[in-house]
C-alpha cells in the first residue's frame, strides 16, 4: 500500500532524527538516498523502530475510531492493514505533510527534550534525589506531544515565539502530574488524560499571544 515507503521516508525527516538521537540525513542521503554506513548501523533504522514510530504518529491520531488501545502491536496492525487498503494516495500526502511539520514544530519548540519526560531519580554519582529529566526520549511522551501539537499547526508562530514558556510549563506539568506520566499506565483514559494535559499547556499559551 501507499503507506509502506511514506514512513520509511518520513523517519528519515531530519528533526525526527534529532529528537530519537537516529544519525541524519547527510548531504549525499538528501541529494540521492544513499544512506551512509553510520545509519545502517542505527538500532532504530535497522528494526524499522524509526518506521513503526511514524506510523504510531498516525494510528494514535486515529484511535478511538479503530477501538480500544489495550494492546499496541494489535492495534498498529490493525491501522497499518486498514490504511495501506483504503488509503487514497492524496490522503497519505496529506498526513505525510501534517507529520512533518508537526515534529518540526515540536522539535523548534521542545528542542531535544522534545519527547522526554521527568521522573523521580534516586541520589547518587553525585546527584542528590529529586525529579529530573529521563535520559532518552519515550514513546510515551512522543504520543501525546506529537498528538497535541499537530492540533495545533495553525499556531505554530506563536508557540515557535513563546518555546521558554511551553517548556517551562512542560517541565512543570510533569512534575506536577508525575502519576499520569507513569509509564505502566497505558489504559486508553491515562492516554486521554495525557493528551489533554499537553493540549492544554499549548492552549494556554497560544492564549495570552
Amino acid at each position: 500500500g501507499p503507506l509502506n515507503e511514506r514512513v520509511v521516508e518520513l523517519a528519515r525527516t531530519p528533526s525526527f532524527c534529532k529528537a530519537w538521537n537516529i544519525p541524519e540525513p547527510d548531504a549525499e542521503e538528501l541529494a540521492n538516498g544513499t544512506i551512509r554506513n553510520e545509519v545502517l548501523r542505527d538500532k532504530r533504522y535497522q528494526s524499522m523502530e524509526d518506521a513503526e514510530m511514524v506510523l504510531r504518529f498516525f494510528a494514535h491520531r486515529q484511535r478511538t475510531s479503530i477501538g480500544p488501545l489495550r494492546n499496541m502491536r494489535i492495534f498498529l496492525d490493525t491501522y497499518w492493514r486498514k490504511a495501506n487498503a483504503t488509503y487514497p494516495q492524496a490522503l497519505v500526502d496529506d498526513l505525510s505533510r501534517m507529520f512533518v511539520e508537526t515534529v518540526n514544530l515540536a522539535y523548534d519548540v521542545l528542542g531535544d527534550k522534545a519527547f522526554y519526560v521527568r521522573r523521580f531519580r534516586q541520589s547518587g554519582r553525585g546527584k542528590s534525589a529529586g525529579r529530573d529529566w529521563v535520559p532518552r526520549p519515550t514513546l510515551l511522551a512522543y504520543d501525546v506531544v506529537m498528538a497535541a501539537f499537530s492540533r495545533h499547526l495553525d499556531n505554530a508562530e506563536e508557540l515557535r515565539a513563546m518555546r521558554d514558556e511551553v517548556q517551562r510549563k512542560i517541565s512543570d506539568l510533569y512534575d506536577e502530574n508525575a502519576a499520569d506520566f507513569d509509564g505502566r499506565r497505558t489504559d486508553p483514559k491515562d492516554v486521554s488524560t495525557r493528551d489533554q494535559l499537553i493540549t492544554d499547556v499549548l492552549e494556554e499559551v497560544v492564549s495570552k499571544h
